[in-house]
């Protein structure tokens, strides 16, 4: 098992466990068997994606918590870098656009 999908069964397994749900509390209102979800929380595949959601709403935790997904905000933090270039090319694109009314008006 990758060490990425660990993490995530590990997550997935505190979160339950502090809500307070057994595997098959979690499993009925997920629809499914107790034996279907223990193979999610103990198996060796991925699960797929409509189900983390599915357990990240039951559980009430952010699906991006949930699979550790970086937030965008932490990503741009500390590179204003990041933020200049998008700042500039949104004013080239503005300028671009300033300039193709001017010439759809002359016409």
């Amino acid at each position: 098992m990758s060490t990425g999908l660990k993490r995530i069964k590990e997550r997935i397994h505190k979160s339950r466990k502090a809500a307070g749900l057994t595997q098959k509390d979690l499993a009925d209102q997920m629809g499914i068997s107790q034996a279907a979800y223990s193979y999610f929380e103990n198996g060796d595949k991925p699960l797929p994606l409509r189900r983390l959601d599915m357990i990240a709403e039951i559980l009430g935790v952010c699906f991006d918590d949930l699979v550790n997904l970086p937030k965008t905000e932490d990503i741009i933090e500390g590179q204003p870098h990041v933020l200049e270039s998008i700042d500039q090319r949104l004013a080239s694109i503005a300028s671009s656009l300033e300039r193709i009314v001017v010439l759809l008006e002359g016409k």
